[in-house]
């Protein structure tokens, strides 16, 4: 007797970075894209400007933009073939909730797949006020994640103009950043930048996409496609449960 599989009745359910609890923020530029603040029409043409991007994680931190001259735009059938959100480092930038994040945890996972055009100063993303805490690529060839002015992880970057995907995790005393993969296969060394008994702020705070927060310099100049944000240091198995769903999605490397 012979027995036929069918495999979609043994598959499991696809992966979502929801499947793994303390999902604080995520940002998708495949989806949630709207022209006005408070929803309006979804955003679908290639350069049409972005004035929400809606959170996907269920709890609501969408940012938005009501002046059109600071808008991102929609970018169609980029990285992977898939829609992405571009930043022009003068003046785009999202605005969220005033309450991000709205735990008390000092333990972080942060991850991000973005490309920037040069190598000045720029935030990602940015949750902090005069200490500036949120997710930085640096004028040299690194990339940070800031918990206060002066607790950073960071790790090398690659080339402008490349597409990255970056992991890094606070677990309260130490952060650890894990390589991150380019789109040519390549991992770059990975460093570890630790801290025992640094305090990681853990104030609800503004939060900004593709600007800091305490200054108007350092706008993101690039395109930007996910942004994950847990209130957890993930386990390495969980972490790279997320890495990998985001590689299959972006095709990074």
């Amino acid at each position: 007797m012979s027995f036929v599989i069918n495999p979609f009745v043994f598959a499991g359910a696809p992966f979502s970075p929801a499947d793994i609890s303390g999902l604080q923020l995520w940002l998708d530029a495949t989806t949630g894209l709207y022209d006005a603040t408070s929803g309006g029409s979804e955003v679908t043409a290639d350069g049409a400007s972005v004035a929400r991007w809606e959170d996907q994680s269920g709890n609501g931190y969408h940012v938005t933009q009501g002046t059109a001259n600071d808008q991102p735009v929609l970018k169609t059938s980029q990285q992977n073939s898939l829609n992405i959100v571009r930043f022009d480092g003068v003046n785009d930038f999202l605005f969220g909730s005033t309450n991000f994040p709205i735990t008390g945890s000092s333990n972080r996972t942060v991850f991000t797949v973005f490309k920037r055009v040069d190598g000045a100063a720029r935030y990602i993303a940015s949750w902090g006020l005069a200490t500036s805490v949120g997710v930085f690529s640096g004028y040299s060839s690194e990339y940070y994640l800031r918990f206060s002015s002066t607790i950073k992880g960071y790790t090398n970057q690659g080339a402008n103009g490349q597409w990255t995907l970056w992991s890094v995790v606070g677990d309260g005393s130490t952060l650890n950043d894990y390589n991150s993969y380019f789109d040519d296969g390549g991992i770059a060394t990975s460093n570890t930048s630790s801290n025992t008994g640094a305090t990681i702020n853990t104030t609800a705070t503004a939060l900004y996409i593709g600007r800091a927060s305490f200054f108007r310099l350092a706008y993101q100049d690039g395109d930007m496609a996910e942004v994950l944000i847990y209130d957890s240091a993930l386990s390495d198995a969980d972490r790279e449960a997320v890495r990998d769903y985001l590689n299959a999605k972006w095709a990074i490397y």
